[in-house]
């Protein structure tokens, strides 16, 4: 947003913040993949991404974008990585953020906004779109105590 005020010898330009934007090749090589499959996860739980590859490519690095910041890669201070799976063994609300897959020549996969939440409800909304023919249902996961 930009608004400008005043005449002929003043003038004043208000800025908005940045805010972030993703845009994708809808035929990029890879995709993110996230196990399990939802884009909401509950807090001291398992979470593993992985990269996968649609045809040969350049090395698929794990970013996320979180508090107004890219985070280096997966391993680096976060997450461990094995392969092209990076796993974060003990989810906490901090985990929250944007993920991708990022090759050295500046190619891009989809992103998942992943929320992390201590609870007790999340909604179970899919990360990436069923294939044809899976059921379709809307799902609500409810925990309890220190389950």
């Amino acid at each position: 947003m930009c608004v400008e005020l005043g005449e002929e010898t003043q003038s004043m330009t208000l800025y908005s913040e940045p805010q972030f934007f993703w845009s994708t090749d809808p035929q990029s090589s890879v995709s993110l993949k996230i196990i399990p499959n939802r884009t909401q996860h509950f807090t001291s739980k398992s979470l593993s991404l992985s990269c996968e590859e649609k045809r040969n490519s350049t090395r698929w690095r794990l970013k996320r974008y979180r508090e107004k910041a890219v985070e280096s890669e997966c391993g680096s201070n976060w997450g461990s990585i094995a392969g092209s799976t990076c796993t974060i063994r003990s989810t906490s609300e901090k985990d929250s953020g944007v993920y991708w897959c990022e090759s050295g020549s500046g190619e891009y996969s989809n992103a998942v906004n992943i929320t992390v939440e201590v609870g007790p409800l999340i909604l179970e909304s899919l990360a990436y779109p069923k294939t044809e023919g899976d059921c379709d249902s809307t799902l609500y996961k409810y925990i309890s105590g220190n389950k």
